[in-house]
């Protein structure tokens, strides 16, 4: 049964979730740990849109990065490798480039057709987008900024991992954790 953004919005009511109902969409944040928008800000947005007669739901995050226009070849190779890398061990999202801006958006879509929605698929789909942008910012900012392609997954969870521990040794005065090994570098 399609479902309407009313609908929706109450199920981030239910869980306590801020968010904007506005020409046809919900647009929703949460803070970051490690996600830093271009403008400094550690939040990242998410739009929520019912399409194909509601029928779809397409949770999204516009211009979550920029590959700037004057980007190294090596910075493009290196994105678009990062990208790729992150749609194919990721299934639920996808990452995309617009060549025509830069603009690096994630996507994520749930088909509803003839079922019923429910608060616990919009929420968790909305919590793994954090999680997995979260913990991917790393290698994306690497690539646009450096040129630097994708290590293995297993290395970018033990950097968020002892990014987390680093934040958490900081605060409370315990000595500074040891970074961890890393592992075979994957090489395209």
């Amino acid at each position: 049964m399609p479902s309407d953004l009313k609908e929706i919005a109450s199920f981030l009511d239910d869980e306590g979730l801020q968010y904007e109902l506005a020409n046809e969409q919900i647009i929703t944040g949460f803070r970051m740990d490690s996600y830093v928008r271009d403008d400094g800000k550690a939040t990242l947005r998410i739009v929520i849109r019912l399409e194909e007669d509601g029928e779809l739901l397409r949770f999204s995050t516009p211009h979550a990065y920029t590959l700037p226009s004057e980007a190294s070849q090596a910075q493009l190779d290196a994105t678009l490798s990062a990208l790729n890398h992150l749609n194919w061990h990721c299934k639920v999202l996808k990452h995309s480039l617009d060549p025509n801006d830069g603009e690096i958006r994630i996507t994520a879509d749930l088909s509803i057709e003839n079922g019923t929605l429910c608060a616990q698929q919009v929420t968790r789909l909305l919590r793994l987008m954090n999680n997995l942008i979260d913990r991917n910012h790393y290698e994306i900012l690497q690539a646009i900024t450096k040129g630097i392609r994708p290590r293995s997954i297993h290395d970018s969870e033990a950097d968020f991992v002892h990014g987390l521990r680093l934040r958490h040794a900081a605060r409370y005065n315990l000595p500074t954790p040891a970074a961890p090994e890393p592992r075979n570098h994957w090489n395209c």
